[in-house]
């Protein structure tokens, strides 16, 4: 009886340890399961930040591309109107040097005109040989005319990297040079330039004094970029020199032109300097 009593005390504590036990099981599982259901929801909220995150990058991306094209397109057309606008500044340009070229024409017809009398008369070709004037160099251009001193010839001549310009004047079979000018732009390491303007070559008799005078314009540089060029303005009088020295201006760039006038054009005849204004300013675009 008493080993019964025990046995059914000992079963009684069994079954309660076991329904502790299954308790705690049935609790650990109910946490388990609310502790993945806050990870699920946990996870799926940030799945859903990042595709939205994504779709943003995506956008985001698209607008810059457009943006892109859009300022491409704006590049493109402001390159295509600063090339109109720099091309029709060119024609207006070559316009007006075209204009003051022309003015200089008209105003030596008209002192043709009005002193046709004159001793100073332009000449077409000389009856001198002007190969057999001395000179160094290869002759790029020469001009004739006649005054008081007889026939002039000046010879404009390039050798290498030297300038030379020749005024001789002929009478009665005497040949004397009134004049030399020369220049040079030697040690030039990059590109090297020197030439003679052709349509800066004037001449003239501005005084009235039947001794003519000829203008002309020259440009030198040693350059490895887009830049000014030198330049240098001569009027030649009787074995007189007035010059004027400054720099080139290049259109579409921000560089001005130089320029620095000699006193001795203002110990010249009032016109000369204007004259020579004139050829400079229709001569100054590189």
């Amino acid at each position: 009886m008493k080993k019964i009593f025990i046995l059914v005390i000992l079963f009684s504590n069994i079954v309660t340890i076991a329904q502790s036990k299954k308790e705690q099981i049935i609790t650990l599982e109910n946490r388990v399961d609310s502790f993945r259901l806050a990870l699920s929801s946990e996870t799926k909220a940030k799945l859903k930040n990042e595709k939205r995150n994504a779709l943003e990058i995506i956008d985001l991306n698209n607008e810059i591309r457009e943006k892109s094209l859009l300022v491409e397109q704006i590049k493109k057309e402001n390159s295509d109107f600063e090339k109109e606008l720099l091309s029709k500044g060119k024609l207006i340009t070559i316009l007006q040097s075209e204009i003051e070229n022309n003015k200089l024409k008209i105003d030596s017809l008209e002192a043709e005109i009005k002193y046709g009398a004159s001793s100073f008369k332009v000449l077409d070709v000389s009856k001198y040989n002007p190969e057999k004037l001395p000179h160094q160099g290869q002759i790029s251009f020469k001009r004739i005319w006649h005054d008081l001193n007889g026939e002039n010839i000046v010879l404009f001549t390039l050798k290498n990297y030297e300038l030379f310009v020749y005024h001789y004047v002929i009478k009665n079979d005497i040949v004397r040079q009134l004049r030399k000018v020369y220049d040079i732009e030697a040690d030039c390491e990059y590109d090297l330039s020197l030439y003679f303007i052709d349509s800066s070559i004037v001449i003239s008799d501005l005084d009235q004094d039947n001794y003519g005078e000829i203008t002309f314009a020259y440009r030198k540089a040693c350059r490895s970029d887009v830049s000014s060029s030198t330049m240098k303005l001569i009027t030649l009088e009787n074995g007189e020199k007035y010059i004027i020295r400054g720099t080139t201006k290049i259109p579409g760039y921000s560089e001005e032109s130089q320029k620095k006038i000699d006193p001795s054009f203002y110990n010249a005849p009032h016109p000369f300097l204007t004259n020579a204004n004139r050829i400079w300013q229709a001569n100054i675009i590189d």
